[in-house]
C-alpha cells in the first residue's frame, strides 16, 4: 500500500478549509500514519514481515496553484525533492507485508 508515513509513534490527521471556492469553503482530509503503529497493527493481525520504503520523487513539479491546493515539488541542498500540497509537507510511503500462514 501507499499513504503519508511518519517514522514515528504518531499519527496526524489535518484538515484544510480551503477558502478559494465561490462557495463555502471545501474540506480536504490528510492523514499521516505511524509506521510503528501499523506496524504493530499489522503484526496483530497476523502479518510476520513488515517493510517500508519512503517515495522518493525525481521530478519537478511546479507550483500550479500558489494560493491553494495541488502538489508541487520542492528541492533540498543534497539535490533530492520533498513534496507539499499547499502548505502541507507529504511524506509518501510504500508499505509491504505479508503472512506466512495459509
Amino acid at each position: 500500500m501507499t499513504s503519508l508515513f511518519f517514522e514515528g509513534n504518531l499519527n496526524c490527521i489535518t484538515k484544510v478549509e480551503d477558502h478559494n471556492s465561490l462557495n463555502k469553503p471545501k474540506e480536504y482530509f490528510y492523514n499521516i500514519y505511524s509506521l510503528p503503529l501499523i506496524k504493530k497493527s499489522f503484526a496483530e493481525n497476523g502479518f510476520d514481515s513488515f517493510h517500508f520504503k519512503k517515495f522518493e520523487i525525481d521530478i519537478d513539479l511546479d507550483k500550479s496553484n500558489p494560493d491553494g491546493i495541488g502538489t508541487f515539488t520542492e528541492k533540498l541542498a543534497d539535490g533530492k525533492r520533498i513534496q507539499f500540497s499547499g502548505p502541507l509537507h507529504l511524506p509518501w510511503y510504500f508499505v509491504y507485508s505479508e503472512t506466512q500462514k495459509i
